[in-house]
């Protein structure tokens, strides 16, 4: 194939254009540079960490926001969470935001060994950047959670994340 476009003589009389050379320079260079479109691989976050992208190569975690600047990478919004009972009906939660969201309490009881069930959802409304401490009444829609070891996860407004898990002990009384 390679001679027979050689050999045509309108082929080789013509010299290669400028157009197609820059284009093939161009798409030589995007691979070279690694910006070969489309697939999986890696981008640097303006924190300077590299993260992992999809196949449409948007990580969906870092950016920048127009109007405030570097936006909070999601699921980053609660720092810390602890919780403790201080009787049978009455708990003291306390909580570090990286900034102003929404929080909702998952609470799940501890069944068998590490087996859990849903027990329900507590919303806590809005609370503000930095440490809340938030009294509970131990009641889950209204009904009081009964002695036993429970998990409960803490989490922020609209994909702004959530806590690891803790335990909490309700004792009998």
């Amino acid at each position: 194939m390679l001679s027979i476009l050689t050999s045509h003589p309108k082929l080789t009389a013509r010299p290669p254009r400028l157009a197609w050379l820059l284009t093939v320079a161009a798409l030589v260079a995007a691979l070279v540079a690694g910006c070969g479109g489309g697939g999986s691989g890696s981008s640097t976050s303006t924190n300077g960490k590299t993260t992992k992208t999809g196949k449409s190569g948007k990580s969906g975690k870092t950016g920048t926001n127009k109007k405030t600047g570097p936006k909070t990478p999601v699921g980053t919004a609660i720092k810390s969470f602890s919780a403790k009972a201080s009787s049978s009906s009455q708990a003291q939660l306390s909580v570090t935001l990286t900034k102003p969201e929404p929080l909702m309490l998952q609470v799940r009881k501890v069944t068998t060994g590490t087996k859990t069930t849903k027990v329900g959802k507590v919303n806590f409304g809005s609370k503000p950047k930095g440490q809340s401490t938030i009294s509970w009444n131990l009641q889950v829609a209204g009904k009081k959670l009964t002695p036993g070891r429970y998990k409960l996860t803490m989490r922020a407004g609209k994909g702004a994340g959530k806590s690891k898990p803790v335990t909490l002990t309700v004792p009998g009384g």
